[in-house]
């Protein structure tokens, strides 16, 4: 069974708690946790670590930016990279960060899968006004 999480809506698991088995590939464990078929994956470029890290988008027509441990030492990043997002988010005024949409940890190979930003404006180039706009966000009364 997946847990809600109260705060943002998350799916997440702790497989190993819940008697998840090694068997499974990614696919099927991203299909579970999603509760939709991934169609398709594009890897994402760049990085820099050995992470499996791509757009999955599935039947339920949702696309979501996976990432996935490879080794211990990319499991460790990860299991990291969950709690600080899981720590932000319950700080108020953190709709800046990327939605959590599941996260599932097997004791060796973690999943993150949050939401897919790949559509979104990533400068450079720095359009005229979006420098203000950004430092107008930094202004706090």
């Amino acid at each position: 069974m997946l847990d809600i999480l109260a705060s943002r809506g998350n799916r997440k698991r702790n497989s190993k708690a819940s008697g998840y088995h090694d068997t499974m590939t990614l696919d099927q464990r991203i299909a579970d946790l999603m509760a939709a078929k991934p169609l398709q994956f594009q890897a994402a470029r760049g990085g820099y670590t050995t992470a499996h890290r791509g757009v999955a988008t599935f039947d339920s027509g949702q696309s979501a930016f996976v990432k996935a441990a490879t080794d211990e030492m990319t499991a460790a990043w990860l299991r990291t990279e969950y709690a600080v997002y899981n720590h932000l988010t319950a700080a108020p005024g953190t709709d800046f960060l990327p939605e959590v949409l599941a996260w599932d940890d097997d004791g060796s190979r973690p999943i993150l899968i949050m939401e897919d930003l790949s559509g979104a404006d990533w400068p450079p180039p720095w359009e005229p006004g979006l420098v203000e706009q950004c430092s107008r966000g930094y202004d706090h009364d």
